[in-house]
């Protein structure tokens, strides 16, 4: 991306914009909290605490991972990690109309490559996992397609870093039509979807059901893989499944299993 004169006018006219409307929605938020006792304030701006960043910081124990019970729990973190990771990037993806004729993701080893470093690096530093979030797709909606979209919403979460208070005083029930409202984009994908053809319209459902009563994307793809692999095979249809996905069900039987 060039940053001339017209790239950064956009670039201070969206970020106004998202300040504007984050802080006209967390301010009815909060006026509204007041009176329900949903809503304290304990300041507005705070200097982060790193004292304590020492003892989690490179404080690694290699030694608990070469056990069967530590192997299990490095099996079960990376499928998590992966299969979340895959379905929170088609998904984005595909909102962005960036998947091609067959529904793939040109270059898709970069975002997971990003991915793998912000999960390596918060894991070292003693943060919680740094990955891929679906809320991405409220970015794509606001036009967001390149980095710089990244950008701009990284900045953002290093100044709440600062106003902490603030933001903690602001009720969870705020955020929740915020999450509706991606999961309902999200939904848009089903549209494409032949329910005609129930050899692959009932895998999708059974993802999205999972995903639903599980709260996690990787319970969801899995069901749905094993599904779509029982159905197929129940039908007569083994020889339109690819070797691969006998490999991804077995592999997602044997997490449901140890997880």
């Amino acid at each position: 991306m060039i940053f001339d004169a017209r790239t950064v006018s956009m670039l201070v006219k969206e970020t106004w914009r998202t300040l504007y409307m984050v802080g006209l929605s967390s301010l009815i938020s909060y006026l509204i909290g007041i009176p329900l006792g949903v809503t304290t304030l304990n300041g507005v701006a705070a200097m982060p605490d790193f004292g304590d960043l020492g003892n989690v910081m490179f404080n690694l124990d290699f030694k608990g991972v070469f056990t069967a019970s530590g192997l299990i729990l490095v099996f079960v973190c990376f499928f998590g990690d992966f299969f979340s990771t895959l379905g929170t990037v088609l998904a984005v993806a595909n909102r962005a109309n960036m998947l091609d004729e067959h529904g793939n993701l040109p270059g898709i080893e970069r975002p997971f490559l990003v991915d793998a470093i912000g999960t390596c690096i918060g894991a070292l530093t003693g943060n919680t996992t740094i990955t891929t979030f679906v809320e991405s797709t409220s970015g794509v909606e606001a036009g967001g397609r390149t980095g710089l979209t990244a950008l701009v919403a990284g900045i953002m979460f290093l100044l709440t870093i600062f106003l902490a208070p603030l933001f903690v005083a602001i009720p969870y029930a705020a955020t929740g039509p915020a999450l509706i409202y991606v999961g309902f984009l999200m939904l848009k994908g089903f549209t494409e979807i032949d329910f005609t053809d129930y050899d692959e319209a009932i895998g999708p459902c059974v993802m999205m059901m999972f995903t639903a009563f599980t709260g996690t994307i990787t319970n969801g793809l899995g069901a749905g893989i094993i599904v779509h692999v029982l159905v197929k095979l129940v039908r007569g249809k083994a020889k339109e499944i690819h070797p691969i996905m006998y490999l991804l069900c077995a592999l997602m039987v044997l997490y449901f299993i140890v997880g």
